[in-house]
């Protein structure tokens, strides 16, 4: 069944909770990652669909991030995404996303940027030593 998750990805996926578009943006993520755009975009799309159902602004922001990234390279969108992170003390997701996000960068040849987002990841890794992240403003 998995297998044919990722060959029609919304063909399975009706989940109808909270967890849906956690789900979907997952897929995307990966698909998008793959380099297979079009059934990221698509995902993508019906992500904003079900997390705005659910009210999810941390799947909505992350959903950003694959458009941003992957979708429509733009780095003011990444860096808003960032600044949500942040602000909801998020700072798994931070560290995470923002290696992916300055590796991504580094192999475009952009090191300008990929730096600030690997200061980013440093940053995100500290606060979580210090154990703010166990304080999430969802």
């Amino acid at each position: 069944m998995l297998r044919n998750i990722f060959k029609s990805p919304m063909k399975f996926i009706r989940i109808e909770n909270i967890y849906e578009s956690k789900a979907i943006f997952n897929l995307a993520y990966v698909k998008a990652k793959k380099n297979d755009l079009k059934a990221a975009l698509e995902l993508y799309q019906e992500g904003q669909k079900v997390a705005a159902r659910h009210n999810n602004q941390e799947v909505t922001e992350k959903l950003k991030l694959v458009k941003g990234l992957y979708l429509s390279f733009d780095l003011q969108t990444l860096r808003e995404v960032f600044k949500f992170f942040e602000e909801k003390n998020l700072y798994g997701d931070m560290e995470e996303y923002a290696v992916a996000v300055a590796d991504f960068l580094t192999n475009k040849e952009d090191r300008h940027d990929a730096v600030d987002f690997y200061q980013m990841a440093i940053e995100a890794r500290k606060q979580i030593q210090r154990g703010k992240h166990l304080n999430e403003k969802m």
